[in-house]
């Protein structure tokens, strides 16, 4: 598991607009892509941007009402190609 280092900042300085930032970035960086894209198949650029924007913003404050870390599970894989060269 990978520890917010948001949250880790937070608990240093106290500044809970910091946190729901860096947080709610996280998650518009993540996720609103393919969320986005789901929604505005057709590729409307303006769309998208103001999609993602109000994503972020409804984070923003959800996150600063309700703070705690949002830790993250890392995962790697190891593809090998095996056979013909």
């Amino acid at each position: 598991m990978l520890a917010d280092a948001a949250w880790a900042d937070y608990q240093q300085d106290g500044i809970i607009e910091a946190l729901a930032n860096k947080q709610a970035l996280f998650f518009r960086v993540v996720f609103a892509p393919t969320l986005a894209g789901a929604l505005a198949a057709n590729g409307d650029a303006e769309r998208l941007r103001t999609f993602s924007n109000r994503l972020e913003s409804g984070l923003r404050r959800r996150l600063a009402s309700q703070p705690r870390p949002i830790n993250s599970l890392v995962e790697t894989i190891v593809l090998a190609k095996s056979g013909a060269p």
